[in-house]
């Protein structure tokens, strides 16, 4: 199958984090289980349909969810398939990439450090070694607010990478790294067994007992390909910090979440700050908590994060605090996230998120049924929605309707980086003569150390990036190469330098107003 990847794999140089020794214990054998009334029953068999139904039409191949009532894991079921080729069927138990679903983790290690003394959310961040630029002040709880961008505090902009510093905040208050107070406050102690780091080397921390086990049952990695097919994938993320880089399931999340509503990892009081809105300097409402997103929704308070790693990561965990609800849905493309905005601070684009809040919140809450529209055969779908007498009902069908027009929206840009692939595409090039342009290249000093590798596999040539990324080299000519992804409009452009006997020397890579050149080196 074709690997389709983005060329941000280029210059991203990606931190590597380790493991330890774990005990190990049987993986959970949850399987489709209910807790509750014959209503209950009812409730999630509609559910589980709907569900059912997204993941066919948003063209996933797997994912696992969970829903968390009271305190306790009431469902758990997993949908199609973790490995498509081999057949194996998406579980409760398969562990997924959470990508920034990690960063609830670290705000409970900093919130723990607050409630202890040890950390200040006051504290300029300047006093942990961070040098950013602003026109004031940049404090903790900036960075774990998203409001540390322009005028700290006035306004939320979402950077993963501003939040990625809080690592260092956490190893300089404590003097111990994220990964070792992850293992030692929340995974050890919840007896989250299937809980570990990206593989970045699983040596040095208590997890690598672990690290091993769930690395051999992860869910295989796909995205779509450019005509709308599934194409196998690839996890090029390998560092683990404050921002992302956890691998889980969604039975461990659910331990992570009762754990949370049940205070055993903070007092009440701390949780509470944690997950309250954001008030910026200007006293309005913001839509990021600390390390949570936190919205109002119809007098529902609305609590959650997303993870999206393009192009094979997609995760969220939604929490109502009101309703005792939390549900969680891990995934092995990243369509549950790619097409929705979710950064920009609603949940209920995302559809899965809706169905869930239809079924267990709107319905129980209003008595009323949620009518099944398929959008799109909807001829006029504004005056169906003028129909409903409801008009909390048409606000909830506007939203799903939204929905539906940011997935196809989303759908077409890929049938359209399809044809900007043929478009430039030169059918006449002879497979045979990707040989010469196999090997191993070394990138320039600004990039650092890092070697870039060329193969070829069937009829096609990829490159793979320092820490796993592998991007296909689509041919232009026989000695220009080029990538498209959904990410970037223009891409890059490949070319290489051969000398008088005719042997490749240099591979020279184009990009945006960039230009690298990588020196052959012997294997």
């Amino acid at each position: 199958m074709k690997r389709l990847l983005s060329w941000t794999a280029f210059v991203l140089a990606l931190l590597l984090a380790g493991c330890r020794q774990a005990a190990m214990t049987p993986l959970p054998t949850v399987e489709a289980t209910v807790a509750g009334s014959p209503t209950d029953l009812e409730i999630f068999a509609q559910f589980e349909e709907e569900l059912e139904e997204l993941r066919e039409t948003l063209k996933i191949p797997g994912f696992s969810a969970a829903v968390v009532k009271d305190q306790e894991l009431v469902w758990a079921k997993g949908f199609g398939y973790a490995d498509l080729e081999n057949k194996v069927k998406a579980a409760p138990d398969t562990p997924y990439h959470l990508a920034s679903v990690t960063k609830p983790f670290a705000a409970v290690i900093i919130m723990q450090l607050v409630e202890e003394g040890i950390l200040d959310l006051e504290s300029p961040v300047a006093q942990y070694g961070i040098d950013l630029e602003s026109s004031g002040v940049i404090r903790v709880k900036h960075l774990l607010s998203m409001t540390s961008e322009g005028n700290p505090g006035e306004q939320y902009n979402y950077s993963g990478g501003r939040y990625a510093l809080l690592s260092q905040v956490i190893e300089g208050a404590s003097s111990k790294s994220f990964q070792a107070l992850l293992f030692e406050r929340i995974v050890q102690p919840l007896g989250m067994n299937f809980t570990a780091p990206n593989p970045a080397g699983c040596v040095e921390l208590a997890y690598s007992a672990t690290c091993d086990h769930l690395y051999k049952k992860i869910a295989k990695p796909y995205q779509l390909d450019p005509r709308h097919g599934i194409a196998e994938s690839y996890y090029w993320n390998q560092w683990l910090g404050a921002a992302g880089g956890l691998i889980s399931t969604v039975t461990d999340l659910a331990k992570f979440d009762m754990a949370v509503d049940q205070n055993d990892l903070m007092s009440l009081e701390t949780k509470q700050k944690m997950l309250a809105p954001t008030i910026s300097t200007a006293g309005a409402e913001l839509p990021y908590s600390l390390g949570w997103f936190s919205q109002e929704y119809e007098g529902t308070r609305l609590v959650w994060a997303y993870g999206y790693w393009s192009p094979s990561v997609s995760s969220l965990i939604l929490k109502a605090p009101e309703e005792n609800l939390t549900f969680i849905i891990l995934a092995n493309t990243d369509n549950l996230g790619r097409s929705y905005r979710l950064g920009d601070g609603d949940v209920l684009r995302s559809p899965v998120a809706l169905a869930f809040y239809k079924h267990f919140i709107f319905e129980p809450q209003t008595g009323q049924a949620v009518p099944d529209i398929d959008w799109a055969v909807e001829a006029n779908p504004q005056k169906r929605i003028k129909q409903f007498a409801s008009e909390d009902l048409r606000k909830l069908l506007e939203k799903e309707l939204e929905s539906y027009q940011m997935l196809a929206k989303s759908m077409r840009g890929v049938e359209d980086l399809g044809q900007r692939i043929e478009t430039k595409l030169a059918t006449d090039v002879n497979p045979a003569i990707y040989d010469a342009y196999v090997g191993h290249y070394q990138a320039p000093s600004d990039l650092g150390p890092q070697i870039f590798t060329l193969m070829r596999k069937d009829d096609a040539l990829y490159v793979e990036i320092p820490q796993g990324a592998r991007l296909e080299l689509f041919p232009q000519s026989e000695t220009s190469f080029f990538h498209l992804s959904l990410e970037e409009i223009n891409g890059f452009e490949a070319s290489f330098i051969t000398d008088e006997t005719g042997e490749v020397r240099q591979a020279v890579i184009k990009a945006d107003s960039r230009e690298f050149v990588l020196e052959k080196i012997e294997p």
